[in-house]
């Protein structure tokens, strides 16, 4: 039994050196032992260059626990740039206080790459104050840091001087110059917003075939944020035969998302002369997204496609466009396991209907799959569907992740409570709770029940604990990081945490 096993392994597993054993526990000790060994080597290396001792770092922020920040106050430390500028991001992350991003450091930093990667994940997380964003757009060195900032306050509402931002169209790069225009484009004033359009027109007429993927960029910003004023720059390039096929279909989706009538009629006029099937499936997702803005008879090429992908989805895009309820046949078409149809189905369950989104997780949960102990790509979406199910926080959601968890496809199981670990749901051990006994018992189900121990001592029951030691000890799980966070938890269910970590701290 894997209980057994996990027992025997950590009674032969060599015991920490000399200098590492502080305790009479040898769990504590090793996690203690991994944290000291994992600090110790990125006080000089940098955290791409870890290797393993970098999942130390990434599974305690993973965690968004308050109590580990004393270790990334420690990697703050590193002489290395990129471990300090984790380590204010983990900060700010795991505690939710913008103070602690320490932006003054930040942005003091000589490489403009991790400066920014730094500010765009504080701002993405809202951890970036008024205060701090307007420092950030009057004294970043970078043009781009600048108008990441100032494209923020505008979009708050927040930007007095206007300057910092219609100063940057005239900037010497255009991703600068792309960013302030459809920044500007969200605000009301007419000479501002004809300014914008102005430069974006002055951009797109250079037919640069390297701005394609700030267009497209552009044009998700454009979608998220409901940037209507932006919408004849969009068709503009949606209507260029000339221009990228991907990116023209991009400024349709975007269109339709605006719910403008160019998007249907551009929409229409890319279905009649497609005749390659790979854009023809393309076609007929978007289709079905946006149906209701569409018509019946728009899909008739589609459903004459030599491709019976393309056909079958052509069907369902024109019943959806008729009104009929296509969830049941989305489901169909989802359980012959395309890679293209489920990767669509993961986006768009996030912008779908209620009903429709529950359906849709459920569909690509139902496909996770285990072949010879790798998971792939179904597996991931499996995941990453549950994840967003639970963070819905909807008695329906819940109801769908408790019925799956009694799924006799171990893989699907698996992926449903890995997903539980990921997400930042609350009461997630009521779900796990009734499964527990059955998950540790068999070799089959290791794996869930590794992620099922985190769920449950994650909040405070102590019914994973035994389980926690043999994952430290290598018993049913060898990554580094993984065995970290076991042993994180192994110790806060005893109350150890505190003192495991002064000792850690101490000897770093």
């Amino acid at each position: 039994m894997p209980t057994c096993r996990m027992l025997t392994v950590a009674a032969l597993v060599l015991l920490p050196t000399a200098s590492f054993a502080q305790t009479k526990d040898i769990t504590l000790d090793a996690t203690e032992r991994f944290m000291k060994t994992a600090l110790a080597a990125a006080k000089d290396t940098p955290m791409p260059r870890l290797r393993e001792d970098s999942q130390v770092f990434t599974m305690l922020r993973a965690t968004r626990d308050p109590a580990v920040l004393p270790v990334f106050v420690k990697l703050a430390q590193s002489n290395a740039p990129e471990n300090q500028a984790y380590a204010y991001v983990a900060s700010a992350t795991i505690t939710k206080d913008s103070a602690k991003a320490n932006l003054a450091a930040i942005l003091q930093m000589n490489d403009a790459g991790l400066v920014g990667t730094a500010i765009s994940a504080l701002m993405d997380a809202d951890l970036l104050n008024e205060q701090q964003l307007m420092t950030i757009a009057t004294t970043a060195n970078d043009p781009a840091h600048r108008v990441m900032a100032a494209g923020e306050l505008n979009r708050k509402g927040k930007l007095a001087n206007r300057e910092l931002l219609t100063g940057l169209l005239k900037a010497n790069k255009d991703i600068v110059r792309y960013f302030a225009a459809i920044s500007l484009l969200e605000t009301k004033d007419a000479a501002e917003v004809q300014a914008a359009l102005a430069t974006l027109r002055e951009l797109t007429a250079k037919n640069d075939a390297k701005a394609a993927p700030i267009q497209a960029l552009m044009f998700s910003r454009i979608a998220k944020f409901n940037i209507a004023a932006a919408a004849p720059w969009v068709e503009s390039i949606s209507a260029d035969e000339k221009a990228d096929e991907d990116l023209r279909r991009a400024g349709v989706v975007t269109l339709l998302s605006l719910k403008r009538t160019e998007g249907a009629r551009l929409y229409g006029a890319m279905v009649q002369s497609q005749r390659e099937i790979g854009d023809q499936i393309k076609l007929a997702l978007i289709g079905i997204e946006f149906a209701e803005q569409i018509k019946p008879a728009t899909f008739e090429p589609i459903e004459k496609s030599r491709s019976t992908l393309a056909k079958s989805l052509g069907v369902i895009a024109r019943q959806a466009a008729e009104g009929n309820d296509i969830n049941g046949a989305l489901v169909r078409q989802m359980r012959e396991g395309h890679p293209l149809v489920l990767d669509w189905a993961l986006i768009y369950a996030d912008r779908a209907e209620p009903e429709r989104r529950r359906v849709l997780r459920q569909a690509i949960i139902s496909q996770a799959t285990v072949v010879d102990g790798v998971r792939g790509k179904d597996f991931e979406r499996a995941v990453i569907a549950t994840q967003r199910l639970l963070e819905e926080a909807t008695k329906p959601d819940r109801a769908i992740v408790a019925e799956l968890l009694k799924s006799p496809n171990r893989a699907v199981v698996e992926a449903v409570v890995a997903g539980a670990m990921r997400s930042n749901a609350t009461n997630l051990s009521e779900l796990i709770l009734p499964h527990w006994e059955a998950l540790s018992k068999t070799a089959a189900t290791e794996a869930a029940a590794n992620y099922a121990a985190i769920v449950l001592a994650r909040e405070g029951r102590q019914e994973s604990l035994a389980w926690l030691s043999g994952m430290v000890q290598g018993g049913t799980v060898q990554t580094i990081g993984f065995r970290v966070i076991a042993g994180w938890y192994y110790a806060k269910l005893q109350n150890q945490h505190e003192d495991m970590l002064k000792r850690v701290l101490a000897g770093s």
